[in-house]
């Protein structure tokens, strides 16, 4: 995807908050190249390797079916840098924010 640059939706991000159904899962804390094999074969319903037990970084959530992940949320926003002048922030916060949904969508609180 590229940004369009100078159109109304420049310097405005998305992001997906999904939900995700783990089923039973298969726990690991090292490295598995076969956890997929694990779940295909019918025994496990997801993986979940947490590196932050084993490394310290993070928990690693996988799923196999694209039937287990629904999104839930769209969180739209824009940046805010400790660099960008406060007067500037202070009036970007007074604009109203328009958004263009497709007809189909519903349940969007804006």
């Amino acid at each position: 995807a590229k940004d369009e640059r100078g159109g109304y939706y420049e310097d405005v991000y998305a992001m997906l908050l999904c939900r995700a159904t783990m089923g039973k899962y298969y726990y690991t804390e090292q490295r598995d190249t076969d956890a997929g094999a694990k779940v295909l074969s019918g025994e496990y319903d997801s993986t979940l390797g947490d590196r932050l037990k084993a490394v310290g970084t993070f928990r690693e959530l996988v799923i196999y079916d694209n039937d287990q992940l629904y999104p839930e949320y769209m969180i739209v926003y824009t940046r805010t840098y400790e660099r960008d002048d406060i007067q500037t922030v202070a009036r970007s916060l007074d604009v109203d924010f328009h958004m263009q949904l497709p007809v189909y969508w519903r349940n969007c609180h804006l």
